[in-house]
């Protein structure tokens, strides 16, 4: 998902569902494109000759104003375009590309493609192509499942048990999305998405037991390609933490910083007799609850508060 983009790879994921077909420059198109803040220019967008795109669109409404311009506007135009060296140059509409334009391709080596598609079809496909592959990404080291629909990232020492915790959450009916090298891109200001790698999709380490196809020993079922993080869950060894730092009403809670995203973090201590699934289970449930306004410890303190005041007053 996070591989470099080309113009190559873009034709060989898009070829049938988008209906493109190489015009001339497919020798050309090994060229990597770059985040639009590194390169100076966006990633993509229609005919544009003040700021050049890196995939430029050329639909019926961009071929209906070169056709309006004379021989050598249209010549100028056209090497203006293609002299920007944008990473692919696409034909929508059904428009068939000009000798002018051919030309002009094969000179400033610029892959051009065609589509019978329309250009906002082309244009909606490929905007969220790039901006999932150019996002800001980072690794982190834990298992990521999904649990009552959330995405929630299992993570702690090495040996703690959350592989084990992730099998019985498997058996629980909820579902594998990476295990021991998740990957998260930043999608907007305020979500990470992860994903697996392709090495490790489907793949489950447990000790004792060795790799593990959860495809193929429990289903698809028990597969999830992606999913955005909600909530992370940090297993810790009981004897580790200082009685004194459990607070009683509030837990182990706190918000991590990933790629500028605050995610809120639960601690989850782990001791003989300790049901951890159930635990992660109730995690989730509790900032489902707080993501629809409801706090518990609030709603306890406000009680205690209540019932003081009623004392007093009686």
């Amino acid at each position: 998902m996070l591989e470099h983009i080309t113009a190559q790879g873009i034709f060989q994921t898009y070829h049938q569902r988008l209906r493109l077909q190489w015009i001339t420059g497919q020798e050309h198109a090994q060229r990597r494109f770059c985040s639009a803040s590194d390169s100076g220019s966006a990633l993509i967008g229609y005919l544009n000759f003040v700021h050049p795109q890196q995939i430029t669109i050329l639909g019926a409404h961009e071929f209906a104003y070169l056709a309006k311009l004379d021989i050598n506007a249209y010549e100028v135009s056209i090497q203006q375009l293609f002299q920007s060296k944008p990473h692919l140059v696409l034909l929508t509409d059904q428009q068939m590309a000009s000798s002018e334009m051919i030309h002009a391709a094969e000179i400033w080596q610029v892959p051009l493609i065609s589509s019978s598609l329309s250009a906002d079809t082309i244009l909606d496909h490929l905007s969220s192509y790039l901006h999932n592959h150019l996002a800001a990404h980072v690794t982190l080291h834990g298992v990521f499942m999904e649990v009552f629909d959330c995405g929630v990232l299992l993570t702690g020492k090495s040996s703690i048990g959350k592989s084990e915790l992730a099998l019985e959450l498997i058996h629980r009916g909820h579902r594998l999305i990476a295990d021991d090298a998740p990957v998260f891109s930043r999608m907007s200001p305020e979500s990470l998405v992860g994903h697996c790698p392709l090495v490790l999709q489907d793949f489950l380490e447990v000790r004792g037991l060795g790799i593990l196809n959860v495809r193929k020993l429990f289903g698809n079922i028990a597969i999830k390609d992606c999913k955005k993080l909600h909530l992370i869950v940090q297993i810790v060894n009981l004897n580790d933490i200082p009685p004194e730092s459990i607070d009683r009403l509030q837990g182990m809670h706190r918000n991590r910083d990933v790629l500028n995203v605050s995610i809120p973090e639960v601690s989850l201590p782990t001791a003989p007799g300790r049901n951890l699934s159930v635990l992660v289970e109730t995690a989730v449930r509790n900032q489902v609850l707080k993501l629809n306004g409801y706090d518990a410890v609030r709603a306890f303190q406000h009680r205690q508060h209540s019932e003081l005041i009623n004392e007093e007053k009686s």
